[in-house]
C-alpha cells in the first residue's frame, strides 16, 4: 500500500507557500505619497494605496514594469478631491506593458467600458466640474493579471452624470 495522507484538520495552515497566500490580499499593504494636485509626473509602486487630489492640473502617472513574477500584486488609487473639468491624469504602462481587455470601468455616462484593444497601454481620465466621474470615493484598482498585463477597474463615484471620464489609447 501507498503512503495516505490525511486532510489537515480545521484551522491549520493548508499551505507553505507564504508568498503565494500574500498574494491573496484584497488590498495593497503599503501607503504612497499623495498625488498632489500638481503637475509633477509620478511614479506609482506595486502594493501601494494612493490618495488622489488632483483636481485643475494635468498629471502624469507611469505604472511600474511588471513581469510573471508580479501576477496578484495591486495598485489601488482613490480619488480624495473633486476631479475639476480641466483636470487631467493619465496612467501609462511601462514599455511593454498594456492593460487586459477585461479591464472595465463604471459609470453612468460612460461610453466605452474598457480598451479598444489589447494593445492600449495608456488610460486617461478627464474631469468634469458638474458631471464629474471620478468624484471623491471613486476607486482605481491595478492589478497585475499577466507577464505584461494590468487589469484595471474603476468603481465610478459621479456628479451629475457621470461625464465620459476614462478613456483607453
Amino acid at each position: 500500500g501507498g503512503l495516505i495522507m490525511a486532510n489537515p484538520l480545521y484551522g491549520q495552515n493548508k499551505a507553505d507557500d507564504a508568498i503565494a497566500q500574500a498574494k491573496q490580499r484584497t488590498v495593497p499593504s503599503l501607503t504612497g505619497t499623495d498625488l498632489a494636485a500638481d503637475t509633477a509626473a509620478i511614479a506609482l509602486a506595486l502594493d501601494t494605496f494612493y490618495r488622489c487630489l488632483v483636481t485643475a492640473q494635468t498629471k502624469a502617472i507611469t505604472l511600474p514594469a511588471i513581469s510573471a513574477a508580479d501576477i496578484g500584486k495591486k495598485i489601488l488609487v482613490i480619488s480624495n478631491a473633486i476631479f475639476a473639468g480641466s483636470g487631467s491624469v493619465t496612467f501609462t504602462c511601462a514599455s511593454g506593458d498594456t492593460y487586459s481587455m477585461a479591464s472595465t470601468i463604471s459609470g453612468h455616462a460612460q461610453t466605452d467600458c474598457g480598451p479598444a484593444a489589447a494593445t492600449n497601454s495608456i488610460l486617461t481620465l478627464t474631469g468634469a466640474a458638474t458631471n464629474c466621474g471620478m468624484a471623491v470615493g471613486s476607486t482605481i484598482m491595478l492589478e497585475v493579471v499577466g507577464s505584461n498585463k494590468w487589469c484595471c477597474v474603476i468603481n465610478s463615484v459621479h456628479t451629475g452624470n457621470g461625464s465620459d471620464f476614462a478613456a483607453y489609447s
